[in-house]
């Protein structure tokens, strides 16, 4: 058989079993595309009886149609596989025209955007058992068993409707008393349901009047419990109001406090830094009058001037009698500058320790106050007197000066305002 791989034309015929798809494609391009749309239709419903056979059907087309491309493309490969060639393309015609899937008659081919499809669809999305009866009724049950339960029933009427089945009214009547023993089951089958019901509905009243009741004591007790926690709440709110007062009044009295008391402070560290250096310029001072007046004892004493001396017949001159008193007076002076100077010296630190210490003692006084709450005012009184008492250290000892009398009363009324 001589056939021209270029101009070769074939023609292709696909029927169904049931004579309502009838369609004839010419050329491997339109068998291709057709059979491409069918697989494609076919996969959204490949878990559906037993439609994955037909689409395992169309992919073999497919691969006979590749097979017979390869072969037809190659000349070469063509002009040594004519036998082949022609085989493949009967194997191919058999394919296209055959009506059932491997000549089971149970599996039809059915194309897409059919009556025949649909209707199996639906009856496969509902139960796999549906689309079987269907099936076996249009193949005049030669191949399968039909079920006669109500469950099959409209698999049944579908496949009459379907193929337009002239004795449709006569197969209705014969299963007429099929279906009044079914009516008459469901009917019993109802009554009964109905029996349970109405007990199940007994017992479901009677469960929800006892959970009502139920419900309606836990909500009395939580309520109770709610106003209980309400009062409780309440009494803490005011309690905790109470003390947020009294600590903000508090704060505002130690706060006034210590705006009426940073002044002296600043004050007192002022004055321990100026007294610091003033006691730095005493001990100097002191220092060198001590050194000055060790050298002038040494010299006279060493190198004494003649009007110490006593001459050498052993006589007293008036001039040595001068002499003794001038020596006795330097000496005297000596010591009272000393004195004087030790009296300066030693101030300036007793001073400056004083106002470091009032400084100090001012912090103890309002840390005092945070941390201890009930401070009489014979405490207050004492603390503040030691603040602004008069100093008597050093060369004030003793001595009068100005002080701050009813200190403690003007703070009193400061904080009561």
């Amino acid at each position: 058989m001589a056939i021209d791989e270029q101009n070769f034309v074939l023609e292709f015929r696909l029927e169904d079993n049931f004579g309502e798809f009838s369609k004839t494609l010419k050329g491997l391009d339109n068998l291709s595309d057709f059979i491409e749309k069918e697989s494609n239709y076919w996969s959204k419903f490949n878990n559906l009886g037993y439609i994955n056979s037909i689409i395992y059907r169309n992919d073999e087309i497919q691969k006979l149609i590749k097979s017979i491309r390869d072969i037809a493309e190659n000349k070469k490969q063509f002009s040594q596989n004519e036998k082949q060639f022609v085989e493949k393309i009967n194997t191919l015609q058999s394919k296209v025209s055959e009506k059932h899937i491997n000549g089971r008659s149970e599996m039809p081919i059915m194309y897409s955007n059919t009556e025949l499809a649909e209707t199996y669809i639906s009856l496969a999305s509902i139960e796999a058992n549906y689309a079987e009866n269907f099936i076996n009724y249009l193949n005049n049950n030669r191949n399968g068993h039909i079920q006669t339960n109500y469950k099959s029933l409209i698999s049944l009427i579908s496949a009459a409707v379907y193929r337009g089945d002239i004795n449709f009214s006569q197969r209705a009547i014969k299963y007429e008393n099929k279906i009044r023993v079914i009516v008459d089951e469901y009917k019993n089958n109802l009554d009964k349901f109905s029996n349970e019901s109405n007990e199940i509905k007994s017992k479901f009243i009677s469960e929800f009047k006892d959970r009502k009741e139920e419900i309606k004591n836990w909500f009395e007790k939580e309520k109770k419990y709610i106003e209980s926690e309400k009062n409780r709440i309440g009494t803490e709110f005011t309690e905790l109001k109470k003390f947020a007062e009294g600590k903000v009044n508090e704060n505002e009295h130690l706060f006034r406090e210590k705006l009426m008391l940073e002044k002296p402070v600043e004050h007192w560290e002022t004055r321990a830094k100026y007294l610091e250096r003033e006691n730095k310029k005493w001990l100097f001072t002191f220092g060198m009058g001590i050194a000055i007046a060790i050298i002038a004892l040494t010299a006279i004493l060493y190198f004494p001037p003649d009007i110490f001396k006593v001459g050498l017949d052993g006589k007293i001159k008036l001039e040595n009698i001068k002499g003794v008193i001038l020596f006795v007076s330097i000496l005297s002076l000596f010591g009272i500058f000393i004195k004087v100077l030790s009296k300066l010296t030693f101030s300036n630190i007793h001073l400056m320790r004083d106002a470091e210490e009032r400084k100090m003692l001012t912090y103890f006084y309002l840390s005092l106050k945070v941390e201890t709450k009930d401070m009489g005012d014979e405490e207050r009184k004492l603390i503040l007197q030691s603040l602004f008492s008069t100093a008597d250290f050093g060369i004030l000892t003793k001595e009068s000066g100005p002080t701050m009398p009813g200190i403690t009363e003007l703070i009193k009324s400061v904080n009561g305002h």
